[in-house]
This record gives structure tokens, C-alpha cells and sequence, in this order.
């Protein structure tokens, strides 16, 4: 498993890149003011349900795909098709009607002459996405079991291709309504491709689509519970952004730049063994035998520590390195010194969240796999209205960077709990975890600490790229040393091995097959 969740993990990682790229090109043509703070206020509604409908599809369908036989799958597959496109309709002419009537109350005091239709224009092209966005979710899902992972991680790099090549081609012209006419361009491409690729054949007797819908309708209720689950993935921006409408003018802004950056990572970090791990462990738990389900699970919180010390790596370093980091890749054009420190001053709080959303985007396969949907539904939601009633309570009475540093402690909240349910139900997770997460702890900020005096040792007039370049290049040698011959953690041991094996066989070519 490790071997194959580091190649769709190279995807992942890319796919993060892109996106970072995005939000430099956002930083340069939009910079922090009222039109991007509408376009992240409007896109974070439509994101609710389409940042987490392809989670859905999964953790819904994909323990039934498991349990089926294989001779009804695919008639299965495409009734439940046909549901997903109507409901994706509907649910999409819902969403557009409804917040087409209320922009006003998304981010009031924002709309006049200018930006009233630029909000139309947002609305209309947001919900056309979320469409598409959907019915691609479940085309992921069926392409998930069949294990085509190569197919699911390439696929989402098209979304950031198309915002690249549409906001540097008409963003000129057209500002943030560049964004999303890249996205929907991209999202019904996706589509066409999720489609051709799966090649299906339907059964459409009466008998086959009154039994399979009669199945589909008993799982409304597993649907909800999986949503309210996942709020926090995602309301939570939506949240955030409503809170800083009331704030300084630029909030809205900067905490969508922090949650972006923040997603991205997380996202590298997990889920890449997220999609992997899921149909093994779907199928391990369905068996209900105990050593199986132990062997599953061990090999499962390997696979999270894995993700944490990944995200923590990069987090720690980036949070020391925040200021001249975010000045190589964001102070341009629009985006200046004064919005270079208001953003640095957030952003550590939303890397902190991401190692929090990273570690649930893998636990949750846990919850899911054994159809724990309930729990975790108690969970996430008393994480929302914890975060709702702080919102209400402290109201605009603090500045944005308070409201990420809220964010965080209601992440963390909802990874911990989670995290000490697992431990009780299952004996997983115990303190010998938190041990190996407080020691990575230690070894990055160590690597830092040496870090830090290379970079004092450095000229001061040196390329501050460069400065970055050597002292990352310093902070991960250390680290990687204390792991292997400190830590004498196995897992790096492997990857480095892996590495190494594939570094020599792309420079010594076929020679290395004779060893």
C-alpha cells in the first residue's frame, strides 16, 4: 500500500502545486479587495456540497460496491447514476435561485453598481460547476473501487489547468469571472472523460430499476449523516468568510489565500493514502474478523502517521520561513508588503488546521468503512455549532487572524475527539501515537533550529530564493537523519529506499536490472 499511495501521493502533490500557482495568479491579477472577497464568499456556499459530494459517493457506495455481486454492480452503478444526475439538477437550480435572492445577505455591503454583476455572473457559473462537479463526484467513487486511482488523481489537475490558462488569457478582461469560467470549462470536460472512461453496460428491465432505486432510496438517510459529518471540511470556510464580511475590508480575502493554502497541503498530505487505503479497508471491516480488522487498523495508523509527519515537515518550516516565502511567491502586481504581513499573520493557524483536516481525511475511511455514520455525524456537527456559537458570541469584536486561530481549535477538536472514539472502540490510536507525533514534533523544530543557523551563516545580501533553497535543503537532511538514525523510523527507511531505487535506475537506466 505504501509503495502505491506514494505514486497517486506524487499526483496529489502536484495537483497542490497547481493550485498554489492559482493562488499566486490570484494574488498578482486580484489582489485583496471587495471583487475577491465576493468571489470567495460566493464559491465557498456551492463548495459545501461539492468539496465533499466525491467523500460522499465514496464512503456511501463504496462498502456496498464491496458487498455486491459482481454480475449486478454495473446495473447497479447506473441506476444509481440517473439519480445522482437528477438530484445534481435540481439541487444545483435550488442552490442558484436561492443565492441568487440573497446576495445581499452573503456578504453585505458589498454589491453596487460594479459589483452586482459580477456577483450574477459568479452565481451562475458557481452553480453550473457544482452540476457537473457532482456527477463527476460519483463517476470517482466507481472509479475509486475499480481501483483506476492513476485516472481519479490526474483527472482534478484539469480544474486548475483550466482556471491557469482562462485567468491568464481573458483575467484582464474580466477579472475573478475568469476563475470561474475556467472552472466550469474544466468541470464538464471532466466529465466527458469520467464518461468515456467508464464504458458501461445498463440493464434497464423494470425489475432491475425498481429494485436497485428501491435500495438507493433506503440510503437517504446514510447520505445525510455522511454530510453532517463533513461540515467541518467544509462549512466552515463558508463560516469564516461570513465572519470576516463584518470585519476590516481584505478579510474575506486573506483568510480564502490561508484556507486555500492550507487545503492544498492538507489535501498532498492525505489523500493520496485516503484513496487508496479505502476499498481494503472497506472490504477488512465488512468481514467482522478480528485479526484482520487488527492487522487493517495497524497498518491503517501507520499509514496516518505517515500523513502527519509529511504535513508536519512542511508546515513547520514554511510557519519560520512564512514572511519571505509568501514574498517570492504572492508580492506582485496587486498584492502588496502590507498584504504580504496581514496574510503571514493568519496563515500559520490555517497550516496548524491542515495537519487537523489532513489527519480526518484518512480517520473518517475508519468511521465509514465501519459504518459508524452516526458517530462521527455527533462529532462534526458539535464541532460546527461550537464554531457557529463562538462566531455569535465574540461577533466582530476580534480581527481576522483570531477567527483562523478559532478555525483551528475547532479543527483540532473535531480530530481529537474523533481520534479518542477510534481509541475506545477499537484499542487504536493509543498514546504511543500522540508519543510519535510530539517526537516528529521535535525533530522538525530540532532540523529547524540548524536551519536557522545555517541561515544566519549566510551573506546577508544573499538571493533570498537561494536562501530558501539551502536552508530547506539543510532543514530536510536533518530531518531525514534523526528519523533513520535517531527515530530508526521504518517507514522513512522504505521510502528512502524507494527513492533511492528509482533515483539510480533513472540514472543508470537498465544497468540497475542486472544488480
Amino acid at each position: 500500500m505504501l509503495k502505491k499511495s506514494l505514486y497517486i501521493t506524487l499526483f496529489f502533490i502536484l495537483s497542490g502545486i497547481l493550485g498554489f500557482l492559482c493562488q499566486v495568479l490570484y494574488a498578482k491579477h486580484f489582489g485583496a479587495g471587495p471583487q475577491i472577497d465576493l468571489f470567495f464568499a460566493l464559491h465557498s456556499i456551492p463548495t459545501i456540497i461539492t468539496g465533499i459530494a466525491p467523500v460522499i459517493f465514496a464512503s456511501v457506495f463504496i462498502p456496498i460496491f464491496a458487498e455486491m455481486r459482481q454480475e449486478r454492480l454495473l446495473d447497479y452503478i447506473a441506476v444509481v447514476r440517473k439519480r445522482v444526475v437528477f438530484f445534481s439538477l435540481l439541487f444545483s437550480l435550488v442552490g442558484g435561485y436561492l443565492t441568487y435572492y440573497n446576495l445581499d445577505r452573503i456578504y453585505p455591503g458589498a454589491l453596487n453598481g460594479e459589483t452586482y454583476p459580477l456577483a450574477v455572473g459568479l452565481c451562475l457559473l458557481f452553480w453550473t460547476s457544482t452540476c457537473f462537479s457532482l456527477v463527476n463526484g460519483f463517476w470517482a467513487c466507481v472509479h475509486n473501487y475499480f481501483k483506476r486511482f492513476v485516472l481519479i488523481s490526474v483527472i482534478p489537475l484539469l480544474v486548475y489547468i483550466g482556471i491557469i490558462v482562462s485567468v491568464l488569457m481573458i483575467g484582464p478582461h474580466i477579472g475573478v469571472l475568469s476563475v470561474a469560467l475556467g472552472m466550469t470549462a474544466a468541470t464538464i470536460v471532466q466529465f466527458i472523460i469520467y464518461r468515456i472512461a467508464a464504458r458501461q453496460r445498463v440493464d434497464s428491465s423494470l425489475y432491475a430499476v425498481c429494485r436497485d432505486y428501491a435500495h438507493i432510496s433506503q440510503l437517504s438517510g446514510r447520505i445525510l449523516l455522511i454530510t453532517a459529518s463533513l461540515l467541518p471540511f467544509t462549512a466552515f470556510g463558508f463560516i469564516a468568510y461570513q465572519w470576516g464580511g463584518i470585519l476590516e475590508p481584505g478579510a474575506v480575502s486573506y483568510l480564502g489565500y490561508a484556507h486555500s493554502f492550507s487545503g492544498f497541503l492538507s489535501v498532498a498530505a492525505s489523500m493520496g493514502l485516503a484513496t487508496v487505503s479505502f476499498p481494503d479497508l472497506a472490504k477488512e471491516l465488512s468481514r467482522e474478523d478480528p485479526h484482520r480488522i487488527r492487522v487493517a487498523l495497524n497498518a491503517f495508523e501507520r499509514a496516518v502517521r505517515m500523513a502527519v509527519l509529511f504535513i508536519l515537515v512542511i508546515s513547520i518550516f514554511t510557519i519560520v520561513y512564512m514572511q519571505p516565502v509568501l514574498q517570492i511567491l504572492l508580492q506582485r502586481g496587486k498584492f502588496g508588503a502590507i498584504d504580504i504581513g496581514n496574510l503571514a499573520r493568519v496563515m500559520p493557524w490555517y497550516f496548524l488546521g491542515g495537519l487537523c483536516i489532513a489527519v480526518m481525511n484518512l480517520v473518517r475511511n475508519v468511521f465509514y468503512s465501519a459504518k459508524l455514520y452516526v458517530h462521527l455525524a455527533v462529532i462534526g456537527v458539535g464541532a460546527t455549532v461550537l464554531f457557529v456559537c463562538i462566531r455569535l458570541l465574540l461577533s466582530d469584536h476580534i480581527s481576522f487572524v483570531e477567527v483562523g486561530m478559532v478555525e483551528f481549535f475547532c479543527l483540532l477538536f473535531f480530530a481529537l475527539v474523533s481520534l479518542v472514539f477510534l481509541r475506545i472502540r477499537y484499542a487504536c490510536f493509543n498514546c504511543s501515537f500522540y508519543l510519535d507525533i510530539f517526537k516528529y514534533t521535535v525533530v522538525c523544530m530540532a532540523s529547524c533550529v540548524v536551519a536557522v543557523v545555517v541561515d544566519w551563516l549566510l551573506p546577508g545580501n544573499f538571493w533570498t530564493v537561494g536562501r530558501i533553497v539551502v536552508c530547506g535543503t539543510v532543514y530536510m537532511a536533518a530531518v531525514d537523519s534523526l528519523l533513520v538514525r535517531v527515530l530508526r523510523n521504518e517507514e522513512i527507511v522504505r521510502v528512502n529506499r524507494i527513492l533511492c531505487y528509482r533515483l539510480r535506475r533513472l540514472v543508470l537506466g537498465c544497468k540497475i536490472d542486472n544488480e
